[in-house]
């Protein structure tokens, strides 16, 4: 019997997610949720109402302001996977969720994507083989940072790009030890605005806390016709070990799509947590990763 599951959220990422459960053998999708109701959504206010026909959430809401509070609220009636990729947040969020997870008897799959997510188990396994692992993003679209700008009051439109430094990347290939940081990489932020908004759009992006405050960002305001020709989903990166001893990579031309990937097969985990009653916030390193195959693991050896 296939397991009851609903979207919250019908972006990018929510669309994604839909087009990977048309075909599955474990999940059924009983509905998806959105602010804007429409013939294939359900107002978000509404999703209580569901909590006896839906086991698991899809969290795709926006993660600047967005996932955390709807994490929090809804795990106290479902199941949730997600992919939060705020990283300076991740710690004190999943304190606060595990315990409402833990009292309501529910399982949380948090930032299940590819980082955190993949990248998160290829740096935990480089630094536990002795090597020194530095990541690098992009060149690429990243759909949080854009959402972000796409927020402030005065933004029509807007793309923002990570782009790592080029010779930082070879620097650790080479065998220089260089740390994880802001430095390793420029934030190209590509904006559609009226003229008389660009001085506060401009000061509200350098200030943002967690996103662009510590990073080289530049700021370009473009036409639409011009940001339409270069948008894009595509996005690539890396996990390096100083003296490029091993190395994980993607070069993904769907962001949302392989997240979305990600998180359906992640989220086969979720039943046998619930089966065994380990309850509360669970993350990649958490799933054995028998759990996420469809077939013996003896055919990969």
């Amino acid at each position: 019997m296939k397991i009851p599951v609903g979207i919250m959220g019908y972006g990018n990422l929510g669309m994604a997610i839909e087009n990977q459960l048309k075909n599955s053998e474990y999940f059924d999708l009983v509905a998806i949720f959105s602010r804007r109701k429409s013939d294939k959504t359900i107002l978000f206010e509404d999703v209580c109402d569901y909590k006896d026909k839906i086991k698991i959430l899809f969290l795709c809401v926006g993660s600047q302001n967005d996932l955390e509070k709807t994490a929090l609220f809804l795990i106290k009636d479902f199941d949730i996977v997600e992919c939060y990729d705020n990283h300076s947040r991740l710690e004190s969020f999943h304190k606060k969720l595990d315990k409402i997870a833990v009292d309501s008897r529910h399982v949380a799959l948090c930032s299940v994507g590819w980082d955190p997510g993949l990248f998160s188990l290829m740096r935990g396994l480089f630094k536990s083989l002795g090597l020194s692992p530095v990541t690098f993003w992009g060149k690429g679209t990243s759909q949080g940072h854009t959402q972000a700008i796409k927020n402030i009051d005065g933004v029509i439109d807007a793309v923002q790009f990570t782009i790592p430094d080029k010779e930082k990347i070879k620097a650790v290939k080479n065998g220089r030890v260089i740390e994880n940081g802001k430095s390793l990489h420029q934030r190209l932020c590509l904006i559609v605005a009226n003229k008389e908004k660009h001085k506060s759009i401009r000061e509200k992006i350098v200030s943002m806390k967690d996103y662009f405050v510590g990073f080289k960002t530049k700021i370009k305001f473009v036409s639409r016709e011009k940001l339409v020709k270069i948008k894009s989903f595509s996005h690539k990166g890396e996990v390096a070990t100083v003296g490029n001893v091993a190395n994980f990579s993607l070069n993904l031309s769907s962001n949302p799509e392989f997240t979305a990937k990600i998180m359906v097969a992640y989220a086969k985990a979720l039943e046998i947590f619930a089966r065994d009653g380990e309850f509360g916030v669970k993350t990649i390193f958490d799933v054995p990763f028998k759990n996420v195959l469809n077939e013996s693991i003896y055919k990969f050896f």
